[in-house]
């Protein structure tokens, strides 16, 4: 069991590509960590570093008290499972899950008890005598798992393992593994490019862009207090709605003007104030966009509404501007009718343009 930590750590490839820039970041033994971002912004190069299969181009990583830099991969007490699986085709699942300990020369009996183990926490005793290709993608990944879990690894490193399984499958893979991550006790760290593995998996979320950390923080944090733009357009689905306008204050307090229309925030900061004047994004998720309500007083064009029967997405043309919205049920309109709506004062956020930082969180 130990923390881990990443003190200015960047990745510079050969032809001057940036990969990851200046990363920091302390995880303490046991949290379950989750690196999001879209394709190419880092988060594996960071895992791989992390593991030692990446060589880092300045900085220091540790895992628990000792420095790891020129540590090999197989030295570094890590297991890591990969989005192939990388399962041996020739061996059965059994041989496949004590490869590693067998390599290590570790006493038979204590091979077999940690491999049926591993097998008992995963519901795959009954396929030990199998091969790969008699098995289905779930299976393969739970091999996968096991032969990590029979090594009692410091840190568990997962990089995109679920991206080769079905919608169904990836809910129930995301339900085992959290669980595991609570039977075994030890230090987790999830890349995934899919935000909503990432919410509902990690205890922190580190949010990625071009080699960058965004911002590092709990599920609710991020979703309720995205610290930019993009934070606040990559974690939730649908995606947060934006609004370009002017940032105004009067007696009432502030507001975003957007053409002839003014827009009303309960939110005040002082980074708000020294942005009066300038033109700023508000940004509102879909759950508070209001529609069809008495106190509603924007006008837009419904285009389309998708009813998912449990709630309802009601797509808004608003200006330049096409808005979702998440309702309860379905309106009575229909496609090019005009609609009124309205947006939660409370839960409106602010961004510059200029910066893109939201000046609500200030």
């Amino acid at each position: 069991m130990s923390s881990l930590t990443l003190n200015n750590v960047s990745k510079i490839y050969s032809d001057g590509y940036k990969a990851v820039d200046n990363f920091n970041l302390n995880i303490p033994d046991k949290e379950f960590l989750v690196l999001v971002g879209p394709s190419g912004c880092g988060k594996s190069t960071t895992l791989r570093m992390i593991a030692g299969l990446e060589a880092i181009s300045s900085g220091e990583i540790s895992i628990g008290e000792r420095v790891v830099n020129d540590i090999q991969p197989k030295d570094r007490d890590i297991a890591m499972v990969f989005q192939s699986y990388a399962l041996y085709p020739d061996k059965t699942v059994y041989k496949n899950i004590a490869f590693s300990l067998e390599r290590r020369k570790m006493p038979k009996k204590e091979i077999d008890s940690r491999v049926r183990e591993a097998a008992k926490i995963l519901h795959i005793e009954h396929l030990l005598d199998r091969k790969p290709k008699a098995l289905s993608g779930g299976q393969r990944q739970r091999v996968a798992l096991g032969r990590a879990i029979v090594r009692n690894p410091a840190v568990f490193l997962f990089d995109e393992p679920l991206s080769n399984l079905d919608a169904k499958l990836r809910t129930q893979m995301r339900t085992e593994i959290s669980l595991l991550h609570k039977r075994l006790g030890t230090t987790f760290i999830y890349v995934t490019h899919d935000q909503t593995e990432a919410m509902t998996m990690g205890d922190r979320i580190v949010v990625m862009d071009s080699g960058v950390i965004q911002q590092t923080d709990t599920p609710e944090n991020l979703y309720h207090r995205p610290a930019n733009k993009f934070v606040a357009s990559f974690i939730g689905s649908p995606s947060m709605n934006f609004l370009e306008g002017t940032l105004e204050k009067n007696q009432q307090g502030f507001y975003v003007k957007i053409g002839s229309d003014i827009i009303y925030t309960d939110k005040a900061s002082p980074a708000m104030e020294k942005h009066i004047g300038e033109n700023v994004t508000l940004g509102v998720r879909p759950e508070d966009i209001t529609v069809g309500h008495s106190s509603d007083f924007l006008k837009g064009i419904l285009k389309v509404q998708e009813n998912l029967g449990s709630e309802a997405y009601i797509h808004i043309e608003y200006g330049n501007c096409l808005l979702t919205a998440r309702v309860p049920e379905a309106t009575a309109k229909q496609p090019g009718d005009e609609i009124l709506f309205g947006i939660k004062s409370h839960k409106c956020h602010i961004f510059s343009n200029e910066t893109g930082l939201n000046l609500t969180s200030d």
